[in-house]
């Protein structure tokens, strides 16, 4: 069995919601080609920082659809609550992504890596921010 790597990297990748959903629409667009251009149905999905977030607003706005299924995704220092570090608040993206929880498949076997240098942030994430990612999947 192959394993190939396909970077997928956004030019304008500022931070912010608005832009999480302009580029989870790119890729969208983007897997949707190179999985007909190089003939594959089955996929597994790294997004680190801002690309866990692109995937999991895509998958939850169907990603995965007749051309393409998601196995596994793995998330490293997604920052789900941005850089909100509260257990307490939760930013509009978050509320977005657990209120569509619902729509990511319960096939897809998900991993969501964090670190931290001082047990709270890893110097630009929140260590919660990156925890909160259970709440979704």
């Amino acid at each position: 069995m192959w394993v190939h790597f396909i970077v997928i990297a956004f030019e304008d990748n500022k931070d912010g919601f608005k832009n999480i959903k302009k580029q989870a629409i790119w890729l969208k667009y983007a897997l949707k080609y190179i999985s007909q251009q190089y003939e594959f149905r089955k996929i597994s999905l790294i997004g680190h920082s801002n690309g866990g977030l692109i995937i999991t607003y895509a998958l939850e706005h169907n990603l995965t659809s007749h051309y393409l299924t998601v196995q596994k995704v793995m998330t490293i220092a997604a920052p789900y609550n941005l850089n909100d570090s509260s257990v307490r608040s939760e930013t509009e993206l978050l509320e977005n992504l657990i209120a569509n929880r619902k729509y990511i498949p319960n096939s897809i076997d998900m991993y969501s890596l964090a670190g931290t240098q001082s047990y709270s942030n890893d110097g630009l994430v929140p260590l919660y921010s990156v925890l909160a990612g259970r709440y979704i999947y």
